[in-house]
Order: structure tokens, then sequence, then C-alpha cells
């Protein structure tokens, strides 16, 4: 039940910022390719589509690639009694890893008229 709740409470702050972080990255990818500045407002509504595309592929493919492992895992070592240890060991290594990877993101400041970007307290307020 803990973990349920952190999840409930997590999961939406990730999916905001993947949200927010996406949208960010569209809008400078498609001051890049729009060819002038009345433009820019048709290449960002093509790049968001192309960067929210890409996110849920990997994100679909991930979920697959977590399934088949577990399964993997399971399969293999069947007889054995400390399958569910092995198991939880190798997703919560693969948790850390993927949560370890925020670190490297490269941070991409707002753009337009924000004049400063949102807080977690402001999150919170919601």
């Amino acid at each position: 039940i803990t973990m349920n709740v952190l999840v409930g409470v997590t999961a939406p702050l990730l999916w905001t910022t993947q949200n927010d972080y996406v949208g960010r990255c569209a809008y400078y990818a498609a001051r890049e390719v729009a060819k002038s500045p009345e433009s820019i407002a048709e290449a960002t509504s093509d790049m968001t589509a192309q960067f929210n595309a890409l996110f849920f592929t990997i994100f679909q493919f991930a979920g697959l690639i977590g399934t088949a492992g577990t399964s993997v895992i399971l399969l293999a070592l069947s007889g054995h009694t400390e399958v569910k240890n092995v198991l939880f060991l190798v997703l919560a290594a693969a948790a850390c890893m993927g949560g370890a990877t925020f670190l490297f993101l490269p941070e991409v400041s707002s753009g337009g008229d924000a004049p400063t970007p949102p807080s977690v307290k402001d999150t919170a307020v919601l």
C-alpha cells in the first residue's frame, strides 16, 4: 500500500515534468526548423507531435522489455526459492538506473513569455 501511495504522489509530477520538458524541446527545435517567424507555431505543433511520439514509443518499449525480462528471469530461475528476491533486485536496479538518467538530461530553459519556471511549490498548490 505504501508503494501505491508513493506512485500516486510522484506519477503526476513525472508526467507534468515530461510534458514541460518535451514542450520546451519542441519549441526550440521548431525555432531551428521554421523557415520564417510566422511558421514557428506550425513547426512547434509538428515538433511536439514528433517528440511525444518518440517519448511514448520509448515508454511502451520499456514496458515490453520489462515484461520480457521478468518472464525470462522467472522461467530461468523457476526451480529456485530465491527467484522473487533476484527479480526484485534486478527490477530495483533497473528502476534506479532509469531514475538516474534524469540527472544527465540537459537543462532546457523555458521559452516564450514565462518569467520564471514553475516550482515544486507551485505544483503542490494545485
